[in-house]
């Protein structure tokens, strides 16, 4: 192996590349081992960029030995049939992604104390329960039933049963709340101290059942599903981290639950200053009196289809708009608000008391957003012109998206169109009114003095938390929930959590830029072959996983086979403490 520098444009600074020489058919090649982009870099920290290289190459160079004296002969017994009973000789190695992360994080060291500062008398390891429960919950998401079946599934097993699993659960709810505090000041040591800026929103999930309980109860389900379901907030930080989540029961209004959390979450807050970020759907009173009580700010979206007539005639004219960027500008619009909050000590019947809340508008036109809104009208229209034309062609699924324009439209048990009981007639006024509002939005504010630009983006990020929520819909697959008792729902919620904050860590620290796609596609799909011999050859290795692995300092993955004793060096490497 050797050293090449290229010098950049200015010829300020250096691109190091650690290459390997070899050849093919006598043709000589040269294959990049390792690149870094800047020689600065490696002397800000290493002192010498040479000396870190040399020291590299050293390193690569006997690893590259202990490979080169692990080779061995694999003998073929093509006339071996296939064992009728099943057998399993690929597994995942995708998890060990996941796994340094969890030992960079501390969790095997928080199960351990748990354990035995509760003397807890169980025979399996608590560690190892949320471990594969984690892992399963990102790789092979199911049921805890359907996962206890996939003990084999990884590299490593795990010597754990399903009634281990379901009495794990239990312990898990009791440490619920300490587990979080410790994962997020954890996740804190291995990023940047991030903003005094904290992003919130709800989501819910439902169950494969029908009776309620403390924590699932009929409500507004966001996909309009008729089953009971559990409301679930997140705070997040601005380094894209989850903070602190609840669950609650579906039918609790989330404008009553925010400050309650939001009080939960003080403690852990240092100082004040903080801004409070979330959707039209949390824009309480309440909550936003509060927060300036407290000297903290807060930045909601706001509905402009919600607001008074004066204002709306005042979005709508032309004067006074500012411009932002060659299709997006905006308008500002302050004044103190009469709101009302809740006081147990008001003498009005009502239980609430006035109060005065500076309030600034940011009114936003986006030319972009209109045309794509537009669109989307025009092929709802469209569609919904198509129902009214020909009924019996659609039922409740076909016709979700164009319905919204009709005036009225009934289903039957079987989710067809009861014509009988429909009004087919299109609702023009609607589609007007949202032509009108096409490319317009809005956000209120107590932040008078910062940059208009600032809070617009502080609060185009509130997409970051949809994500986690999407997330931990489509790629944990978290619902529906097919726990029936309250202490184990909870540990399911909390196992998804400490998944996310995992995953999350992965795409914004240790895989920077991937995308969630990718992270997931490399998570699930990477797999070694083990041999007869108990040796390992690689199955099935994509170039991002490649990449990946060599991020995260896996060098040992990159080679078509591995030896038992390199892939016990591996699985050591991927639980070593963060450094």
């Amino acid at each position: 192996m050797f050293k090449v520098a290229f010098d950049n444009k200015d010829k300020t600074d250096k691109t190091i590349y650690i290459k390997h020489s070899y050849s093919v058919k006598g043709v000589k090649k040269q294959m990049i081992i390792e690149k870094y982009p800047s020689a600065n870099e490696l002397d800000a920290k290493y002192g010498s960029w040479e000396s870190f290289i040399d020291e590299r190459i050293k390193f690569l160079t006997e690893e590259k030995k202990t490979q080169d004296n692990d080779k061995k002969e694999i003998k073929i017994d093509y006339s071996s049939p296939i064992s009728l009973d099943g057998c399993q000789n690929s597994f995942n190695f995708g998890y060990l992604l996941m796994q340094k992360v969890y030992h960079h994080l501390g969790l095997d060291q928080f199960f351990y104390h748990l354990k035995n500062n509760n003397s807890l008398r169980i025979k399996y390891s608590l560690n190892d329960v949320m471990k594969f429960l984690v892992y399963t919950r990102a790789i092979a998401p199911g049921s805890k039933l359907d996962n206890s079946k996939k003990i084999n599934y990884f590299a490593e097993s795990f010597d754990i049963t399903i009634d281990d699993i379901y009495d794990a659960l239990d312990r898990f709810d009791d440490c619920k709340e300490k587990l979080q505090d410790y994962l997020y000041k954890k996740a804190s040591y291995l990023l940047p101290p991030p903003d005094k800026v904290v992003f919130y929103d709800v989501t819910n999930f439902y169950y494969e059942i029908e009776e309620e309980n403390e924590i699932c109860a009929y409500g507004v389900e966001k996909n309009h599903r008729p089953d009971p379901i559990t409301s679930f907030g997140l705070f997040m930080d601005s380094n894209g981290i989850p903070i602190k989540y609840s669950a609650y029961r579906g039918n609790i209004n989330e404008n009553k639950q925010l400050l309650p959390e939001w009080k939960k979450l003080e403690p852990s807050l240092e100082g004040d200053g903080y801004i409070l970020c979330s959707d039209a759907g949390l824009n309480s009173a309440n909550i936003k009196h509060y927060l300036i009580t407290k000297n903290n700010h807060y930045i909601f979206s706001q509905s402009v289809k919600k607001l008074g007539n004066a204002t709306k005639e005042e979005i709508f004219d032309e004067k006074g708009w500012l411009s932002l960027s060659s299709d997006k500008k905006y308008k500002i619009k302050k004044f103190k608000k009469d709101s009302y909050i809740d006081d147990p000590y008001s003498k009005n019947k009502s239980g609430k008391s006035k109060v005065d809340i500076d309030t600034m508008y940011i009114f936003i036109f986006d030319e972009n957003r209109r045309k794509f809104m537009l669109n989307k009208i025009e092929e709802r229209e469209k569609k919904a012109r198509e129902i009214i034309s020909n009924p019996s062609r659609f039922d409740k699924v076909s016709s979700t998206d164009g319905k919204q324009y009709i005036q009225k439209l009934c289903y039957d048990d079987n989710g067809e169109i009861v014509v009988e009981k429909s009004i087919l007639n299109l609702n023009t006024e609607l589609i007007e009114k949202e032509k009108q509002y096409a490319g317009y939005g809005a956000i209120v504010t107590d932040l008078f003095d910062e940059p208009v630009t600032d809070i617009i983006n502080i609060a185009s990020r509130r997409w970051e938390i949809e994500d986690c929520f999407r997330q931990m819909k489509t790629g944990f697959s978290t619902r529906p929930i097919y726990l029936r008792t309250i202490k184990h729902i909870h540990a399911h919620f909390l196992t998804c959590y400490v998944a996310l904050t995992i995953v999350k860590l992965l795409e914004n620290k240790y895989l920077k830029g991937i995308t969630s796609n990718n992270l997931f596609e490399v998570l699930r799909n990477t797999t070694f072959v083990k041999l007869p011999t108990g040796d390992w050859m690689a199955g099935n290795i994509s170039k991002e996983a490649v990449q990946s692995f060599k991020k995260m300092g896996f060098n040992n993955l990159l080679f078509n086979y591995l030896s038992n004793k390199t892939f016990i060096k591996i699985i050591s490497s991927s639980k070593q403490k963060y450094q």
